[in-house]
């Protein structure tokens, strides 16, 4: 790897990862202040610019083993002074440039900003110890619904309108060997007139008593069907005549409260967070009374056309089935 391109990658990977060093001229410090033994001790100066054993111990330690096992050697930390000097000074040429006033990074260093004060002031101060297991126990009676699920059945259907036609295509369906389900998709690819479940081969994806996935009475007949492959006779339902083949029994399951402690836990860790940074931003607004103008917002023109540079990017997304994401708003 190139200087170049090794500078470039570890920037970003070490030099981002701390406080980065001041460029300019350190203000004298008190004797008392100054970090015990070599830590404040100066490795190198380029004009006004210092970095000392404690910001580079800093850099480093704050790396995964990985990265820190590789620059055990002194040429390996004289390296990574290196590229700090060498990222400080491409740092102080583009505020030189003014590129620290440009929209983008103005954006980029408010969205980090934010981000150190939700995770400082206010992530911070909400802990484990925040939660009592009077709260645990609390949240897990009142939403034991999402610990428990009741009994299901997956089952295969073939809906058709004429009594007579359902009654042979039932019967040919009660004559198929009951582990052949590829037989049933046959008779569901030619006879059933419920196209939405005709694509899937007749499946419905599994329910329980309480469903309204399909018409009561074919609810009750379903739950009826004791083993996989079994059939129904032809229900009668408003759409039709339904035919159903038990695909599987989906047993039901409730989790007790000791297997779910450590998740209720985090998720009201997460509710009191969230709580906090709604609070903060509530207040604020208190402070600080914001009007919009509809009139005006409505004058926004949204531009639906893509670059050819947007359409390579989104792309690659589609094609691996993500949702395009807007950014940076």
């Amino acid at each position: 790897m190139t200087n170049n391109a090794r500078f470039l990658a570890f920037a970003l990977v070490v030099a981002a990862s701390v406080p980065a060093c001041r460029a300019g001229r350190r203000p004298p410090e008190d004797a008392s202040a100054r970090p015990a033994g070599a830590a404040g001790e100066a490795i190198a100066r380029v004009g006004d610019l210092v970095i000392t054993v404690e910001e580079v111990q800093n850099r480093l330690n704050a790396q995964p083993p990985v990265v820190r096992n590789q620059y055990r050697s002194l040429d390996k930390k004289k390296q990574l002074v290196t590229d700090l000097v060498n990222f400080e000074l491409m740092a102080a040429e583009a505020v030189r440039r003014g590129y620290d006033r440009d929209p983008d990074v103005v954006r980029m260093m408010k969205q980090q900003m934010i981000g150190k004060l939700v995770q400082k002031d206010l992530e911070a101060k909400v802990t484990t110890g925040d939660v009592s297991a009077g709260d645990v126990a609390r949240y897990y009676n009142e939403h034991a619904r999402d610990f428990s699920r009741p009994e299901q059945v997956q089952v295969s259907q073939i809906l058709i309108k004429d009594r007579a036609r359902a009654a042979r295509v039932a019967a040919d369906a009660r004559s198929l060997p009951r582990e052949d389900a590829k037989a049933f998709r046959d008779l569901v690819s030619r006879y059933s007139e419920d196209e939405d479940s005709k694509t899937r081969g007749g499946d419905i994806a599994p329910f329980d008593r309480g469903s309204d996935v399909l018409p009561e009475v074919a609810v009750r007949a379903a739950f009826a069907l004791k083993s996989a492959g079994e059939t129904t006779e032809p229900i009668p339902t408003e759409a039709g005549f339904r035919i159903l083949r038990l695909a599987a029994r989906v047993p039901g399951y409730s989790r007790p409260l000791t297997d779910v402690t450590a998740q209720i836990r985090q998720q009201l860790i997460q509710a009191a967070r969230a709580k906090a940074v709604t609070d903060l931003v509530a207040g604020l607004r208190a402070q600080h009374p914001v009007a919009i103008d509809e009139r005006n917002l409505a004058k926004v023109a949204i531009d639906t056309t893509v670059s050819s540079n947007q359409r390579m990017a989104i792309e690659p997304r589609r094609r691996r089935g993500a949702t395009p994401a807007v950014s940076g708003l």
